[in-house]
């Protein structure tokens, strides 16, 4: 096929010519859009505990569960819609902030046990030893390369 192709006004979607030089012809391919499926949530024997019609209708299977229903839609949004700032930084990056996130939260909590025991320490309820065993966290903590 040579020329430009047209995509038609159909369904709110805009005609406008694609160039086959701009776009080849051979990654093109049309889908039906879904209009009549259920969403299905099954229990643990595979039979249907909770669906969802596209009108809003649900039905309640014998074995339905909140709970698990619950758990089973999010882990299904999860899974097909990926973390927010996964879309936003990419995976790489949105690891590296998880793990400075948790990094800082731990730094935080040493520093919060350091002040407590600091309190202690100025009554006289904290004795040599756990000063020192919260020194070789905060050591070990300090001494931990960033990148681990």
């Amino acid at each position: 096929m040579s020329g430009a192709f047209t995509v038609g006004e159909s369904r709110g979607i805009v005609s406008m010519a694609l160039s086959p030089e701009v776009v080849p012809l051979s990654t093109l391919s049309a889908m039906k859009p879904i209009t009549s499926y259920s969403l299905v949530i099954p229990d643990d024997d595979g039979r249907p505990m909770l669906t969802i019609h596209p009108d809003g209708r649900m039905e309640f299977g014998e074995n339905y569960a909140p709970d698990k229903a619950a758990g089973a839609f999010w882990e299904a949004v999860k899974r097909f819609a990926p973390d927010p700032a996964v879309r936003e930084f990419g995976a790489p990056l949105k690891a590296r902030i998880d793990k400075e996130l948790a990094r800082g939260e731990k730094a935080e909590n040493l520093l919060r046990k350091a002040l407590a025991m600091y309190e202690d320490v100025t009554v006289g309820k904290v004795d040599g030893n756990a000063i020192g065993t919260l020194a070789g966290e905060i050591r070990g903590f300090l001494n931990t390369p960033e990148s681990s």
